[in-house]
């Protein structure tokens, strides 16, 4: 019932291997999606007109689970360790975290190839494993404590690194057309995150209606874990993007050498439908 003060009627769909978001809104499949800042600004650099409305996470999820055996506790502790990384999205970000805390990853620890099986971190052979703090390590952590293993999360987001994770977006022409549609879309997102925040248990309860795979408390603890992620702070307001955090999101892409040239990022998000 969100968005119905705004009038709007809207169908959530599922994302999911196959699914490219972006792809399903330029084509006209659905008004807005949900992508992360690299795949908009990568976008955009090949010529997608698609503009980020609001953002859904202030603080980026990316993080590496340790065994707290390990003594690792921070990134700077990574030094002299084996680190699992898949290459999918963690390369540039894991990067960009270790030349914040002066460390080389060609000479100071040993990166391990790793996929989404976690046998490699449960069996001892790397001693971080990559993971989103709200889910995959919620999953994990439960999943050794049953085995009297204790962990710990290291996290981008606590070395102050910032990243655009997931970003509602639209087309530049639809979201120039129609304005009015854009605004309430926005509204209706802000007032589910803020009910979320006030009502974690009641949402946790909503989300086990459509994850069949985990249990109650899990889901509990990945609502409470996304909260903080939306809304780190007391004083932060829900949603907004500013310059700064995509000059960061494009700088990090720029150093990874996954982006070719710097864009005006004026272009690539419109801020004032979050006020």
């Amino acid at each position: 019932g969100f968005w119905k003060d705004g009038g709007l009627d809207v169908e959530v769909r599922p994302a999911g291997v196959g699914v490219a978001p972006i792809k399903v809104v330029t084509t006209g499949d659905a008004q807005f999606g949900v992508a992360t800042g690299d795949q908009l600004l990568l976008a955009i650099e090949e010529g997608t007109p698609v503009t980020a409305i609001a953002l859904a996470y202030e603080d980026n999820p990316l993080a590496w689970i340790t065994r707290s055996e390990s003594g690792i506790k921070s990134a700077k502790d990574f030094k002299g360790k084996k680190i699992g990384l898949s290459f999918i999205d963690d390369e540039p970000l894991f990067n960009a975290m270790m030349a914040r805390v002066g460390l080389d990853p060609k000479k100071d620890l040993q990166v391990v190839p790793v996929k989404f099986d976690t046998s490699p971190f449960l069996r001892g052979e790397v001693d971080a494993f990559p993971v989103y703090r709200n889910t995959q390590g919620i999953e994990l952590a439960a999943e050794l404590s049953k085995q009297g293993v204790q962990t710990h999360i290291v996290g981008v987001a606590d070395e102050r690194l910032v990243s655009y994770s997931n970003l509602y977006f639209a087309t530049k022409d639809f979201e120039t057309k129609h304005p009015d549609v854009v605004r309430s879309f926005i509204a209706g997102v802000l007032k589910g995150w803020s009910y979320a925040q006030d009502h974690p248990d009641e949402a946790a309860e909503i989300v086990a209606k459509y994850d069949k795979e985990n249990k109650l408390e899990i889901i509990k603890q990945s609502v409470r874990a996304t909260n903080k992620l939306v809304k780190p702070e007391a004083s932060s307001q829900i949603g907004k993007m500013t310059l700064e955090g995509w000059q960061s999101t494009q700088q990090i892409l720029l150093e990874a050498k996954q982006m070719k040239k710097t864009l005006d990022l004026n272009t690539a998000f419109v801020g004032s439908y979050v006020q």
